[in-house]
């Protein structure tokens, strides 16, 4: 695979990466906050995790700091936000029916998919060729 296809597939990856993350984002802040504030709040969200992705991908190889501007935006917008719901959820007697299965929602709609995702974009190499 030449360079030019590895950096298009990165581009694709990232593109649907941010939309998931802002998809996310406006569902989390959508219940909290109001219209306004939930648009900014995913902008936000959706212009650092751009600019973390290009500092990572300004490191020559994955050195710890490649690995900070990666998944550091993730924990902030994804990991934190959901352990929260997650946690507000839990009643006295555990989660609930309902609460499991939109904890289950949200793991097959978008952990699962963004880790994929990350794993398929450290996989593009140029030495993968």
């Amino acid at each position: 695979m030449t360079a030019a296809k590895i950096n298009r597939l990165r581009f694709l990856v990232n593109a649907v990466l941010f939309m998931i993350i802002f998809g996310l984002v406006l569902e989390i802040a959508g219940g909290v906050a109001s219209g306004v504030y939930t648009i900014l709040v995913a902008v936000f969200s959706l212009v650092v995790n751009f600019a973390f992705s290009r500092l990572a991908d300004s490191r020559v190889e994955a050195n710890p700091l490649y690995y900070l501007y990666r998944y550091v935006p993730l924990l902030i917008f994804i990991v934190l936000p959901i352990g929260y719901k997650i946690y507000s959820a839990w009643g006295d007697s555990g989660l609930g029916l309902s609460g499991w299965i939109i904890l289950f929602t949200w793991v097959l709609s978008y952990i699962v998919p963004i880790f994929l995702l990350l794993y398929l974009r450290a996989q593009l190499t140029p030495e993968t060729t």
